[in-house]
């Protein structure tokens, strides 16, 4: 077993097995991108900088598994409480929701937003289809983020696109609060 030392990230390090390799070249997968690293045959050690990755962004010190049937799970839970906005937060990655005494919070959010909007950190914003979560459909808005990736829309679409890992869903309740919302960020 090789222990590799991620530079420059949150996670300290990660174990892979060796591959097998053509004298002292190996190759390292991670988030679907491929990097080469070059150690010495007898190593147990090796040190890696690898240019920005989403996977390594959010503080993912541990592998995560998401599931389907958990996120649903929490959509309801989050409905069945009176949410109106539920969105996927990378600092607890899992949803994270918004109720109608949460006004604050809420325009906070919106106004957080259309800033990266205008200040160009946001690639794009667009609506989404509709999930269905327990015969309640929800509404996406889809933010995409440079070198960012979320499991959540690429799961609950259910559609196996894995170019939706691309996207960070908000949802709502019903299709005109979404578009209301679409609007302002916007304009």
């Amino acid at each position: 077993m090789l222990r590799i030392s991620i530079m420059n990230f949150l996670i300290s390090n990660i174990s892979i097995m060796r591959t097998p390799c053509y004298g002292n070249a190996m190759e390292f997968f991670c988030n679907e991108k491929n990097y080469d690293i070059t150690v010495d045959n007898n190593a147990q050690d090796a040190h890696l900088t690898i240019p920005h990755s989403s996977f390594f962004q959010h503080k993912m010190s541990d592998t995560h598994m998401f599931s389907l049937p958990d996120m649903q799970q929490e959509l309801e839970d989050y409905i069945d409480d009176g949410a109106l906005m539920m969105y996927w937060s990378y600092h607890i990655n899992k949803f994270d929701y918004l109720k109608a005494e949460d006004r604050v919070s809420y325009k906070a959010e919106l106004k957080r937003i259309k800033k990266s909007i205008k200040n160009g950190t946001m690639i794009s914003v667009k609506a989404g289809d509709p999930i269905t979560v327990n015969d309640t459909s929800l509404y996406p808005i889809l933010l995409e983020w440079p070198d960012t990736e979320c499991p959540a829309y690429f799961l609950l679409s259910e559609t196996g696109l894995y170019d939706l890992v691309a996207y960070t869903p908000y949802f709502f309740r019903t299709e005109s609060k979404r578009d209301q919302v679409l609007a302002y960020l916007l304009n």
